[in-house]
């Protein structure tokens, strides 16, 4: 769970909100839940990377810890078919940044707009493309809050290097890499990815 060490620059409610969303994550998918701690590090360590200040990077940690929280609204056993998705169990899926959202503002509802915004942003808009071909509204390069491309990027990072009910076995980092930038600048955001690529590469 959260350390309240490592947030001086945000409020004490939103972190006891997040706290909540993260116990309903836990309680329903523990497996999500871990996804989502470590999208979170991966997010924090981007944050710094692309520079964004201290109070910003924790915000985007908090939104990236329960980016997934939309998904304890999806049935288990949609959650984890091993098979295709059927089209119905698809659109299903792609409500959940739109539903996480909704579950998080009822958790959140005395948190102040300004407190819980990039929290909320990078829980619905997580899942959209810089050439606006994902969803759940089809956004595209700007018009997507830089918290969410950056969490982007971490998801789709931990989900190739982790072991998935869909496939035989994961990518290693290399591959992984790779992935993200073939996909730069369609799927990704380019300079997101390239601070990443720019740290493995050099260090």
């Amino acid at each position: 769970m959260l350390n309240n060490r490592v947030f001086d620059g945000v409020s004490a409610r939103i972190l006891v909100k997040t706290r909540r969303c993260q116990k309903k994550l836990w309680q329903y998918d523990p497996d999500t839940y871990l996804h989502c701690q470590k999208v979170a590090q991966v997010s924090y360590f981007l944050s710094h990377l692309l520079r964004l200040p201290s109070d910003a990077a924790q915000y985007v940690y908090l939104g990236a810890l329960i980016h997934d929280l939309g998904k304890t609204a999806i049935p288990k056993i949609v959650l984890h078919k091993t098979g295709a998705l059927t089209p119905e169990e698809r659109a299903m899926m792609q409500r959940h940044p739109s539903l996480g959202r909704e579950i998080a503002l009822s958790i959140m509802k005395n948190v102040p707009e300004t407190e819980k915004q990039v929290v909320l942003d990078v829980v619905e808009f997580h899942h959209e493309r810089v050439d606006g071909k994902g969803y759940p509204y089809g956004m595209s390069g700007t018009e997507i809050p830089l918290a969410a491309r950056i969490v982007a990027v971490a998801d789709a990072l931990d989900a190739m290097v982790s072991y998935r009910s869909y496939r035989s076995k994961p990518k290693n980092v290399k591959q992984a890499l790779e992935e993200l930038k073939h996909n730069s600048g369609y799927q990704f955001d380019r300079k997101v990815v390239g601070k990443l690529v720019e740290f493995f590469t050099t260090y």
